[in-house]
């Protein structure tokens, strides 16, 4: 991410389950993917940090920049972020589908944030 972006990148990860189904991991890796992508392309972060653990059977993705933040403000929820019309659609499409639970955090001028919470 540095090298590609100028965007220093943090990765926590604790202890993982073996991951048995390929369009699991797929898609997580494609919502990483994505939301790094969207840190890259509109935030103008200098920093990232992405964690990944696995608590009570739930796979928890934290994705964490110093950018400029969404152009609004507060905790939302993926039902919120759907009835305002508003958050990465591709990502909550992808959580939606593998029955995830997302709160986007936003402060303009000082960065977002994603919870994702998975079922594994």
């Amino acid at each position: 991410m540095k090298r590609d972006s100028g965007i220093a990148s943090t990765l926590i990860c604790g202890d993982l389950p073996e991951i048995t189904g390929t369009d699991f991991a797929t898609e997580v890796l494609q919502i990483i993917r994505e939301a790094l992508n969207n840190v890259r392309k509109h935030s103008k972060a200098s920093r990232v940090s992405i964690t990944l653990e696995v608590m009570d059977q739930t796979l928890e993705i934290g994705i964490q920049d110093d950018g400029s933040g969404f152009p609004f403000s507060g905790n939302y929820s993926l039902d919120e972020l759907d009835l305002l019309r508003l958050g990465p659609r591709s990502i909550k499409r992808r959580i939606r589908t593998l029955g995830g639970e997302l709160t986007l955090e936003s402060k303009p001028s000082n960065g977002a944030g994603l919870k994702i919470r998975i079922p594994t």
